[in-house]
């Protein structure tokens, strides 16, 4: 069924009434809905609406809340992403998506020593994006997408992990493994490196402020694939 997110004050007394004219388009040109056939909404506070169409307009769509539950979808682990721009704002959006659909709680762009970009794409176009993966994914609860980071800000310590491809370092699975017995859970951070990856000095400087340098394996990876990778292997535990 098709879900889609809405803002809280559109939903009271058990009746939906949101004015948007994208969300009619959806359902009348796109889904050819007719009065009582059934979509969901999600207000992104984890609660989600199976709602049956009343009434729309160009510009409006009227809805009865049928049933509300708790959307099951979230992960127990909190996660944060920091994130160097890509020099390609295509691959910044590709891990926006891909992040969303596995999980991510939060996005934040860093600026990093060999970091080729210092401004976002367009916020409306990555906000969409964040959405339409939010929705596709059946999350319940929207990615929060921050203003950019230098990496000397960062929250340094123990639930921040820094990859990195160089030297001797544990692997991400099993320190998370080790540390929550096979299932990440609270709150967790992950850094990311530019296609140039993260500086020796860098990561040096995460170490003595208590950050815990990791791999993701032998092979040196895409900064695209290794964020959807870190993610994935945080977040899809079992």
């Amino acid at each position: 069924m098709q879900r889609f997110f809405v803002s809280p004050d559109s939903i009271k007394g058990g009746l939906l009434t949101v004015h948007s004219a994208e969300l009619a388009h959806q359902l009348r040109r796109v889904l050819r809905l007719s009065p009582g056939d059934e979509f969901v909404v999600l207000d992104n506070t984890g609660a989600e609406f199976r709602c049956s169409l009343v009434d729309m307009g160009k510009e409006r769509v009227e809805a009865k809340v049928v049933e509300q539950t708790e959307c099951a979808t979230e992960s127990a682990c909190e996660l944060t992403l920091y994130q160097a721009m890509p020099k390609k704002a295509a691959l910044f959006e590709l891990i926006l998506q891909k992040g969303t659909e596995l999980g991510v709680t939060t996005f934040v762009p860093l600026m990093t020593e060999r970091s080729e970009r210092e401004r976002l794409p367009r916020a409306d176009r990555l906000e969409r994006i964040i959405r339409e993966a939010a929705e596709q994914s059946e999350r319940g609860v929207l990615p929060k997408l921050l203003e950019p980071v230098n990496f000397s800000d960062l929250p340094f310590g123990p639930e921040l992990l820094v990859l990195h491809s160089r030297g001797e370092l544990p692997y991400l699975g099993e320190l998370l493994g080790e540390r929550s017995g096979g299932e990440a859970r609270g709150h967790l951070g992950l850094v990311v490196g530019p296609e140039g990856g993260l500086t020796e000095a860098e990561v040096d400087h995460a170490r003595k402020t208590g950050s815990p340098a990791v791999t993701l394996g032998p092979r040196i990876l895409r900064t695209e694939t290794a964020a959807i990778s870190a993610a994935s292997i945080a977040l899809l535990r079992p």
